[in-house]
């Protein structure tokens, strides 16, 4: 899939969306290592998939050269106190605080 640059290519964005939908739960055809998963149970799932938790994708970058070591601890110490970047109970407890500040009072 390549970048959408002019507005007469959206319509071809949405058929490979539904393609995507129709076909196996996932699609590796973008960057190497990289997938995408379209549909809603397909990625629920994911979201709980063991070996999917964050702490085990960002485990790739720990194992980068020495050299680059200086720049990806200080960014990875950085991604791992984002909420986005936690796993359970962690992720489950920084939500729960986050869901508190944004629902409206009775």
């Amino acid at each position: 899939m390549s970048v959408i640059s002019a507005p007469d290519e959206i319509p071809e964005l949405y058929r490979h969306y539904q393609d995507l939908r129709k076909n196996p739960p996932f699609s590796t055809g973008l960057a190497r290592g990289n997938v995408v998963v379209a549909r809603y149970a397909d990625v629920a799932a994911a979201c709980r998939h063991p070996h999917l938790l964050m702490g085990k994708v960002l485990e790739p970058a720990l194992a980068m050269p020495r050299a680059l070591q200086p720049v990806i601890r200080p960014a990875m110490r950085t991604l791992s106190r984002m909420m986005l970047f936690t796993d359970p109970p962690d992720h489950t407890r920084l939500r729960g605080l986050a869901n508190r500040a944004f629902t409206p009072a009775p």
